[in-house]
């Protein structure tokens, strides 16, 4: 079971099982605004900004801009018989998981980015 305790003036966190109990070190909790350190928007706005930079380069820079043929062949061999709903342009199309994956991704660049301006 989860609990938590006042030690100094710092919440702590610990862990009770059967006849000992775990301590988990670390800082105090924040309980009202951030309940996690502030290196994690940094290393999700680093990550989902590389994951989504190359979402565009590899589906929507070929798919709507420039044909490349041989990138389109090898996604109609990987991909040819997957749903999709868009039409055919320059050789490609994006499939529909692709597509919900690339919106998840906007999605969560946007939470993220409303959490930077506090909308």
């Amino acid at each position: 079971m989860l609990r938590s305790a006042t030690v100094f003036g710092y919440q702590r966190a610990y862990i009770t099982c059967g006849l000992g109990r775990v301590k988990i070190k670390g800082p105090k909790f924040k309980v009202a605004h951030y309940p996690y350190p502030d290196w994690l928007d940094v290393w999700l706005w680093i990550s989902y900004g590389m994951l989504f930079a190359g979402q565009i380069r590899a589906w929507w820079i070929p798919y709507l801009l420039r044909a490349e043929p041989k990138r389109a062949a090898r996604f109609q061999i990987m991909f040819g018989k997957t749903h999709s709903f868009l039409p055919q342009r320059n050789g490609l199309v994006p499939n529909t998981a692709h597509i919900l994956l690339h919106l998840a991704t906007a999605a969560t660049l946007l939470i993220l980015l409303t959490r930077v301006f506090k909308l």
